[in-house]
């Protein structure tokens, strides 16, 4: 688990305390999927905030959307040499404590 002084510094380092909270949770299980409200609702983070984090991410080609049925769900792009590294980086920190 990532300490609360190294999540504030990936806060800073990624410019959003909702983006990196969201990368930090699908960093943590690249293989599962989630639901945008299950997120909100698991980070307590508005729904609004992880919609929008969500969509730039997947612009950003870090996450991948599957539609099942009317939901949404999101997934890290392990096809993405930069959501690898980024994985990375969250490892780094949460092992160095």
């Amino acid at each position: 688990m990532i300490t609360r002084l190294d999540m504030a510094r990936m806060e800073h380092l990624f410019g959003s305390r909702t983006r990196a909270a969201l990368l930090a949770k699908l960093f943590e299980e690249p293989g599962e999927s989630y639901y945008l409200r299950e997120l909100s609702k698991e980070l307590e983070l508005a729904f609004s905030a992880v919609h929008r984090e969500m969509e730039n991410l997947e612009r950003l080609g870090l996450v991948l959307e599957e539609r099942r049925g009317r939901e949404r769900f999101f997934c890290v792009n392990r096809g993405s040499p930069v959501a690898r590294e980024l994985r990375r980086v969250f490892i780094c920190v949460r092992v160095r404590k």
